[in-house]
């Protein structure tokens, strides 16, 4: 991704999104076979830890405090299987194609001296991922539904644009402290939200993303940061009753 300073930073904001159920699928972003092959050598699968992770309710859990920081450490399990498996991506195609691709790391807050530490980049993920809940606006544009149609897909909702605020990956991340100190700063995000066993896993939301060129890109050149956002539920009402239903953000970014 190119680096630009943060005034011009609205312009290359990527983001992109997906909406897996069973046994349907619906694609906001995919990219014709032939283009996402450019970008996907054949290779073998990387076996990660906690890939194949299904989150569990609280309720499943022990209600005592070991119980119930393993109920909120799935959430962590999830951010570094997939974190995993994007360094490893970036691994096979930096060696299949002789490019030089940085490891992407979790970021920890950025401050800036003598202003309060915010939550960072993750904090901007976690706000989508709890609005995008509430809201449930992802998916197909239908009478009624507040949304903001994507461009390349007008019957499709984009799920990066709060309807009700407005807010963006850009603006969302200006307003934590993931800027603070940098010269210039860029970021991407990722959506995914899948219903039933096969589509809530990380590794379901990774293969979705790998299958589809805009957020392949967004894994491979998005920054040398990564965070995930995970949550029961589903932000697209298609999802009806069933369970279970897992919405993710994925954000990547770049200080520098």
């Amino acid at each position: 991704m190119r680096r630009t300073s943060h005034l011009q930073l609205a312009a290359i904001t990527a983001a992109s999104s997906l909406a897996f159920s069973a046994p349907a699928a619906q694609s906001s972003a995919q990219a014709p076979a032939s283009a996402a092959a450019r970008l996907t050598p054949a290779g073998t699968q990387q076996q990660c830890e906690h890939e194949n992770l299904i989150l569990r309710p609280m309720s499943e859990f022990p209600n005592t405090p070991i119980g119930r920081a393993n109920s909120r450490r799935q959430a962590t399990h999830i951010e570094y299987a997939l974190l995993c498996m994007v360094n490893a991506e970036r691994a096979r195609l930096a060696k299949a194609m002789g490019w030089l691709i940085p490891q992407a790391r979790i970021p920890k807050s950025i401050g800036r001296p003598g202003r309060p530490s915010k939550p960072g980049l993750g904090g901007a993920a976690a706000r989508h991922l709890r609005d995008s809940l509430a809201l449930r606006w992802w998916g197909r544009v239908t009478p009624g539904k507040n949304c903001i149609p994507q461009k390349e897909k007008p019957e499709l909702c984009d799920s990066h644009i709060n309807p009700q605020n407005n807010s963006t990956p850009h603006g969302r991340a200006a307003e934590t402290t993931f800027p603070g100190g940098c010269k210039g700063w860029s970021v991407a995000e990722n959506t995914y939200v899948g219903w039933g066993q096969q589509h809530v896993t990380p590794r379901a939301a990774f293969e979705a993303w790998r299958k589809s060129f805009p957020h392949y890109k967004n894994m491979i050149q998005g920054g040398e940061y990564m965070v995930v956002s995970v949550a029961l539920g589903s932000a697209d009402p298609d999802a009806g009753s069933t369970v279970p239903a897992v919405t993710y953000v994925q954000m990547f970014g770049s200080c520098w």
